[in-house]
C-alpha cells in the first residue's frame, strides 16, 4: 500500500449524491381572502392609531398556542373599534346624514373616477351618499350626474346613514373565524410583525402607516318606481318610454346581478 505524501495538495470534493423534492404542494398556514369589484379609492386617510398603538393597544391581538398550526385571534378592543367605526364613517363623509352640504359635490374626498370614466364626469364624490345615488342615475337613466330626476334623493341618503354605520358595529364583535383571515393576510404578508416564538401569550396585532384596508359595498335587488301620476310618460332607461297607462310607483328592476365595489383606505 502507498504512503501518504504530506507534500500534496488539499482537495475538494463533491458527494455525487443529490435529494431531490417536485410536485409538493405546500399550504400556506395564512390564508389569502379575496374580494372583487371596481376599487374606489378613499382620499381621507384612517388613523393607524385606531387599528394599533405601541404599548397602548390593538384592536386585535393573536395568541399562538403549543402546536404549530394553532393559534387564536381576538379580543377585540372595544375602543379602538369604535375609532375604526368612526375615522370610516368620516372619510366617506356620512356623519353629517341627511344635512350633507350639496356645495361640496366635487370635493376630493371618495375619488370613484375609476368607475364612471366611459362618462367623463363625476371623477369625486364628496360622500358614500353621493355615490349610491349617483350608481343610481347611471343605472337608470344612463348617467350619474342625471340626479335631478331622482325625486327620494333625502330617503336615500338618510338610508344609506342609517345602514352603513351599523355594519361597521362588527369591529368589536368580529366572529374568531373572521379575525383569524385577517391576521393570516397579515402573516402572509410581514411575518416579522408577529412574534413566533412567544407562546400562550396574547400580543397586539401590528399595523403600520401605509396599510390598506379594503371594505366591499355590494349593492345588489334595488328597484325604482315612478312618482308621475298615470297618463303623464316618462323615458326611461336608454329611451324606453313607459306606457302612458303605468301608474305613480310603477316599480322595476334596476339590476338582476350584483354590482361589487371595493373602497380602499390607507393608515397613516
Amino acid at each position: 500500500m502507498p504512503v501518504a505524501d504530506a507534500s500534496l495538495n488539499t482537495v475538494t470534493i463533491y458527494i455525487p449524491m443529490t435529494y431531490e423534492l417536485s410536485g409538493a404542494d405546500i399550504e400556506l398556514f395564512g390564508q389569502q381572502y379575496t374580494m372583487s369589484g371596481d376599487l374606489i379609492i378613499v382620499k381621507d386617510t384612517l388613523n393607524v392609531a385606531s387599528f394599533y398603538e405601541a404599548e397602548v393597544g390593538a384592536w386585535l391581538k393573536y395568541k399562538q398556542g403549543a402546536a404549530e398550526d394553532d393559534f387564536t385571534a381576538g379580543p377585540k378592543d372595544a375602543a379602538k373599534a369604535t375609532a375604526i367605526k368612526d375615522d370610516i364613517v368620516t372619510a366617506v363623509h356620512i356623519a353629517d346624514g341627511t344635512s350633507y352640504d350639496a356645495s361640496k359635490k366635487g370635493s376630493d374626498k371618495l375619488d370613484a373616477s375609476g368607475i364612471f370614466a366611459e362618462n367623463g364626469d363625476w371623477d369625486h364624490y364628496h360622500s358614500l351618499q353621493d355615490f349610491v345615488l349617483s350608481y343610481f342615475a347611471k343605472n337608470i337613466l344612463g348617467h350619474p350626474g342625471a340626479l335631478a330626476a331622482i325625486s327620494n334623493d333625502s330617503a336615500i341618503r338618510a338610508n344609506v346613514t342609517a345602514n352603513f354605520p351599523p355594519v361597521l358595529n362588527e369591529m368589536a364583535t368580529m366572529a374568531e373565524d373572521k379575525c383569524k383571515v385577517i391576521v393570516q393576510q397579515i402573516m402572509n404578508q410581514d411575518l416579522a410583525r408577529f412574534n413566533l416564538d412567544e407562546k400562550d401569550v396574547y400580543q397586539p396585532v401590528v399595523f403600520r402607516a401605509g396599510d390598506k384596508v379594503l371594505l366591499q359595498v355590494a349593492l345588489r335587488d334595488n328597484t325604482y318606481s315612478l312618482k308621475n301620476p298615470a297618463g303623464s310618460p316618462t323615458t326611461v332607461v336608454g329611451g324606453v318610454t313607459v306606457a302612458a297607462s303605468a301608474s305613480a310607483g310603477a316599480s322595476a328592476s334596476i339590476k338582476a346581478e350584483v354590482d361589487y365595489y371595493l373602497m380602499e383606505f390607507t393608515l397613516a
